[in-house]
């Protein structure tokens, strides 16, 4: 495949602004139906799941949607992203420190 037509299959996946909820929500339903498979196993369900899960829906609505935001709205996901990211960082943290503590 050469450069150009390269840049026109780009241009052409470009070009779709317009997605629908289907497409939008596809992997955000695939997620969940993941974290109830894991709660059937496991009989647990961690706050993490729910935490990446949230991570994923947000990261998702910042690359649809971000020619149509404002900066500061750009600015606000993209905080609530770290903040949830670093809410990850905090809990496995004190998850290694309890295992540690009881052994």
């Amino acid at each position: 495949m050469s450069p150009v037509n390269c840049q026109c299959n780009f241009q052409g996946v470009e070009e779709k602004e317009h997605h629908s909820p289907r497409e939008r929500y596809l992997f955000i339903y695939l997620e969940l139906g993941a974290m109830v498979g894991i709660y059937f196993k496991t009989r647990r369900l961690p706050v993490q799941f729910l935490i990446y899960i949230a991570i994923t829906a947000l990261t998702r609505m910042l690359t649809i949607d971000i020619k149509g935001m404002p900066d500061k709205t750009i600015l606000t996901v993209t905080g609530a992203i770290l903040m949830l990211t670093l809410a990850i960082l905090i809990l496995r943290y004190t998850n290694t420190k309890l295992k540690e503590d009881n052994e």
